[in-house]
């Protein structure tokens, strides 16, 4: 900004900018009708947020590459991982006959898998 503008501005402005953009933006992404394939792909990392350590679980569209889940948690524990599931699950109009998730090694996908699969919700989870 400075250079074009000759206007200076502070890391905490562009940061507060930011988030308010975020508020207004994030109903419009969160409800927009994509068409979606089938296949999905999900994966966890850490963070560090305020000084404390915590998991953001990412779930993303395998064709089509449009993030569909990102939340963050302070445990990296099936409760998180069925919550991502969720996420994309109710992203879709109606369930695929092939629905499946790219995960990796983490059994808490697996044990997310048998949760929905006892509500009536089944998916393959491979790596």
């Amino acid at each position: 900004m400075k250079d074009i503008h000759g206007v200076s501005i502070s890391h905490q402005t562009v940061l507060n900018y930011a988030n308010s953009a975020a508020l207004w933006i994030k109903p419009f992404v969160d409800r927009f009708p994509y068409e979606l394939s089938g296949s999905f792909c999900g994966d966890e990392t850490y963070i560090r947020v305020k000084g404390r350590w915590h998991y953001l679980f990412f779930m993303f569209d395998a064709v089509k590459k449009i993030v569909l889940s990102y939340r963050v948690s302070p445990k990296r524990d099936t409760l998180s991982a069925i919550q991502a599931i969720d996420d994309v699950l109710r992203k879709l109009p109606s369930l695929p006959d092939d629905l499946s998730f790219v995960v990796d090694g983490n059994p808490i996908y697996r044990l997310a898998q048998h949760f929905f699969a006892q509500h009536g919700i089944s998916f393959d989870v491979r790596q």
